[in-house]
């Protein structure tokens, strides 16, 4: 909710709060013939629900994360980016807080802002890869691809930028590009399951089921509870005919929080040849 409408819906509740409490006070010591069939454990139930909409007007929205928790978050990706640069390191968080909360053009604005100031691997990395994703979640899956293949041209990129990239190519039917790419995300960390798991759908949507099913389980092998893989090995065994297998990754995802209702529509969308 806007901040204006919150503050406009607060004012009214406390003005419905006022004017309740003055009623009970009223009915009570004032006038006790006021309203005869309006029982005082009404107006209390009132006023506790004029409370309670109160209190979740103040509490629906969080503060703002702090910076520091964003960079603790993404750690990982951060490394020791900007760890000389701490102004761009801080202009650097505030995008990502944008980024996170959805706000893409704010956060596109702050990236491109410090992108030519970068100077070490780590620092573009980070740059390139928050834009990546911010494009990718606004939409524009165009600028996606082509920051993911800027940073593989330039020589920083890693698993998770091959393997995004393949995802993205798979989305926008270029299957061949997906799985090529898919392949190298692979080679650069075996150990990265993610990476397997679209390595897997890369496969699967070229028609290759075999190579897809392997994929897959090895992604399983790293994770034995991603659903992803296990409702791909689903499908897989399910068009095969196999239905002993089909039967076992049915009973894996439904353990792992998907019903048998939405492997059924997930079947019939690709029986019905939608892409």
């Amino acid at each position: 909710m806007k901040k204006g409408l919150r503050i406009f819906f607060l004012i009214l509740d406390i003005l419905g709060l006022i004017v309740f409490l003055g009623l009970l006070v009223y009915k009570n010591f004032i006038d006790t013939t006021l309203f005869p069939s309006l029982q005082n454990k009404h107006l209390i139930t009132l006023t506790v629900a004029f409370v309670a909409a109160l209190i979740k007007l103040f509490t629906r929205q969080s503060p703002s994360r702090s910076l520091s928790y964003y960079k603790n978050f993404y750690a990982e990706i951060i490394g020791d980016a900007f760890s000389d640069d701490k102004k761009n390191l801080r202009k650097f968080l505030e995008a990502v807080r944008y980024y996170n909360q959805d706000k893409f053009e704010k956060a596109t604005v702050g990236l491109n802002a410090i992108k030519n100031s970068c100077r070490s691997r780590a620092e573009k990395y980070c740059v390139n890869l928050f834009l990546a994703l911010n494009y990718t979640d606004c939409g524009d899956s165009d600028n996606a691809e082509k920051i993911y293949e800027e940073m593989i041209n330039s020589g920083i990129a890693d698993t998770r930028v091959f393997s995004n990239l393949s995802d993205l190519y798979k989305d926008s039917g270029d299957f061949e590009k997906a799985l090529s790419v898919g392949k190298r995300a692979v080679d650069y960390d075996r150990d990265n399951y993610i990476a397997h798991n679209n390595l897997a759908s890369a496969y699967f949507k070229n028609g290759d089921f075999e190579n897809a099913a392997e994929s897959a389980k090895k992604c399983l092998e790293l994770k034995n509870n991603f659903l992803p893989s296990i409702k791909l090995l689903y499908l897989i065994y399910t068009l095969e005919g196999n239905k002993e297998q089909a039967e076992i990754y049915e009973r894996k995802s439904i353990a792992n929080g998907f019903s048998k209702k939405d492997l059924e529509e997930v079947l019939q969308y690709y029986l019905g040849g939608d892409e």
